[in-house]
């Protein structure tokens, strides 16, 4: 309602409000609607079609809570505001469109849960997908309007949405109950899995390490004192000098709030670890799985920034929570692979119990070339091309995320080619 406070006309305050209640709903399926499995299996001993049944079962299983609230609302709606003044059918057709796209829904969260999720390009395509949709729905809002006039065209008595969002509904029901029978058949190698944040990005050995990273950070005072003041940077920065409309300079705000703690933290990744190198090395882990903690570490950072700035600049910049945004994309998809292979350039163990003022142990002309070479082309983009550019960024970062298993691979590649070179120069300075 604080969004859309400045509608009067109800109708229109709906069809704009349609889009962002359609993917909170999408999320909350995800997170709390269980499968058929359950259900199915009394019936799997009886000499029954099982095609047939699975298809009768996921009909029936349509009909719940996550879709019957949402239609009470829309049908006393309907009713109240739409019967009147354009008519008993044309308001049936409108609220028929609503009722698919919440089965649309429905039917996308189980297509969803019965992949098979063992290629991780498909879970960040996924990440990347819904970072754009989110990206839209809290700044340029292309998808609401997009729907809205889907909308507004059915009440002034265009069938083609509606026509549509059948054939899309067809052949989602269709592919759900090919995907459910064929779990039935083979169940190991379809599997409806929970979401979890540790099993939807990493698996065990990656969590493993990236706990580890974790206390590494924590219990040392110059990786504490670094992180906090990179947070404090981050959030009071973007506030005194984010006061211009400029879309260049709130890029800029945006990719200092993002990718501070990133930025400074991520160059020295391996030197915070120089004086224990080897144990590193000979430790049961694959370097894939090592590189993968060090990337996850350095996203977590960007979206817990992100998170907390962008409902802060909400209130107090409104401007700057598109480019802030963005920004995190870039830095995401982009900065992120590109720092932790400047990282492994190091080769100075860091003593980690010293302060961080004025402290340069490490830094290098590679870290700082580096730097250069990540927020660079970024910036000229958005100069040039102004809130395209800011697109264009965001569109990198999603390519990035979708990208970021063959990232991996190469970056392993590069840190298993210099390992050796690493520890013998953390051995020498130590």
């Amino acid at each position: 309602a604080i969004l859309y406070a400045g509608q009067s006309e109800p109708l229109g305050l709906l069809h704009d409000f349609v889009a962002p209640a359609w993917a909170t709903l999408f999320v909350l399926r995800y997170l709390t609607q269980s499968g058929l499995a359950g259900s199915l299996a009394p019936y799997l001993m009886l000499p029954i079609d099982r095609r047939g049944l699975v298809q009768r079962m996921t009909a029936l299983d349509l009909l719940n809570l996550h879709t019957g609230l949402p239609m009470l609302f829309v049908g006393a709606f309907a009713i109240s505001t739409l019967a009147g003044p354009f008519g008993a059918g044309t308001a049936t057709v409108w609220a028929t469109l609503l009722l698919l796209s919440l089965v649309c829904a429905d039917l996308l969260c189980r297509w969803l849960r019965l992949r098979p999720w063992r290629f991780a390009e498909v879970r960040w395509a996924l990440i990347g997908v819904g970072a754009v949709i989110a990206l839209d729905l809290l700044t340029t809002q292309y998808l609401p309007t997009l729907v809205r006039i889907q909308l507004d065209a059915t009440l002034f008595g265009s069938v083609a949405p509606l026509a549509g969002l059948t054939v899309a509904t067809l052949l989602l029901f269709r592919a759900v109950t090919y995907g459910q029978y064929h779990a039935l058949l083979h169940p190991e190698a379809t599997r409806p899995r929970a979401l979890s944040l540790g099993r939807f990005v990493a698996g065990r050995p990656v969590r493993s390490a990236l706990r580890l990273e974790l206390l590494l950070v924590i219990r040392h005072r110059r990786t504490r004192q670094l992180v906090l003041s990179s947070l404090a940077f981050a959030f009071v920065y973007p506030l005194i000098l984010g006061g211009s409309e400029s879309i260049g300079l709130g890029f800029a705000m945006g990719f200092l709030a993002s990718g501070v703690v990133a930025f400074n933290y991520g160059p020295l990744m391996f030197g915070w670890e120089g004086r224990s190198f080897d144990g590193l090395l000979v430790r049961p882990t694959l370097l894939r799985d090592l590189l993968a903690a060090k990337v996850a570490l350095l996203g977590l950072s960007v979206v817990g920034v992100v998170l907390v700035a962008t409902p802060l600049f909400w209130l107090l910049r409104p401007h700057l929570v598109f480019p802030t945004l963005a920004a995190g994309l870039y830095v995401l998809g982009i900065g992120i692979p590109l720092t932790v292979g400047v990282a492994t350039t190091n080769r100075t163990a860091l003593d980690l119990s010293g302060s961080m003022l004025f402290n340069y142990q490490g830094i290098t002309g590679k870290q700082m070339v580096g730097g250069v070479i990540i927020g660079l082309p970024a910036f000229g983009v958005v100069i040039v091309w102004k809130t395209a550019g800011l697109w264009i960024v965001a569109g990198l970062g999603v390519l990035g995320l979708m990208l970021m298993p063959l990232t991996l691979r190469l970056l392993t590649r590069r840190f298993a080619r210099v390992r050796h070179q690493m520890a013998a120069s953390f051995r020498a300075t130590v």
